[in-house]
């Protein structure tokens, strides 16, 4: 019995633009929902699930 080794193909940009060219035509607020959505999904996150955003603090001091 062989096992099923992994399978590489490279394409050109060009041949691989139908997937661009659908992306292009969505708006930046769909395109961040559709990504938010399949990280979600990735992370298997729920709505009580998901970590809340990092608080970003950043300390000035006079010189």
């Amino acid at each position: 019995m062989t096992g099923i080794g992994p399978v590489v193909v490279r394409k050109p940009m060009l041949e691989s633009d139908r997937d661009g060219a659908y992306w292009r035509a969505k708006s930046p607020e769909e395109r961040i929902a559709a990504f938010v959505e399949r990280r979600r999904e990735f992370e298997g996150w729920t709505v009580e699930t998901e970590p809340p955003l990092p608080r970003v603090v950043r300390v000035i001091r006079p010189q």
